[in-house]
């Protein structure tokens, strides 16, 4: 019974031996790279000065609802068209601020003006380069302020 050894490296073992930990140590430099190249834009470097940016939001917010303002939208070939109502005749400015939030990526937020085609009509156009996901849209002047949270594509008629 003659039996001959093959090579180490034609046999099964030292490839497991080796491969686990060379395998860890590459899924080790692939997270190092996802953590230092994609910063968190969750994390805030002054959490005081945006409680005190949340409470003036919130009197804006409040604002709204008392003055019943609401957006009716509409959404065609990328153009959003936006008509204003308000049951306390509330007055409204020449240009809006409509603000596009992505809820996890703050490198996708988008803000846009509407401009205003009539009395209570704005309008503009969307950019195309809307990621899928889930995003909040607000519409605000320093007095008020009115939102509300839609998946993308975003429906052909909405209200906020």
């Amino acid at each position: 019974m003659n039996k001959t050894i093959e090579p180490w490296y034609k046999q099964f073992w030292p490839w497991v031996v080796f491969g686990i930990p060379g395998l860890t140590i590459i899924a080790g430099l692939v997270t190092v790279y996802i953590a230092f190249s994609d910063p968190d834009g969750l994390v805030s470097d002054d959490y005081y000065k945006d409680g005190l940016g949340i409470n003036a939001d919130l009197a804006r917010d409040e604002n709204a609802k008392q003055l019943g303002i609401k957006a009716l939208c509409q959404l065609q070939n990328g153009k959003l068209t936006v008509r204003l109502s308000s049951t306390e005749g509330a007055p409204f400015a020449d240009t809006l601020e409509l603000k596009l939030i992505h809820t996890t990526r703050a490198s996708f937020d988008k803000i846009i003006e509407l401009k205003k085609d009539s009395k209570q009509q704005y309008s503009a156009t969307l950019p195309t380069d809307l990621k899928a996901g889930s995003w909040i849209l607000k519409i605000e002047t320093e007095h008020w302020r009115i939102r509300t949270k839609l998946k993308h594509p975003f429906p052909a008629n909405f209200e906020i």
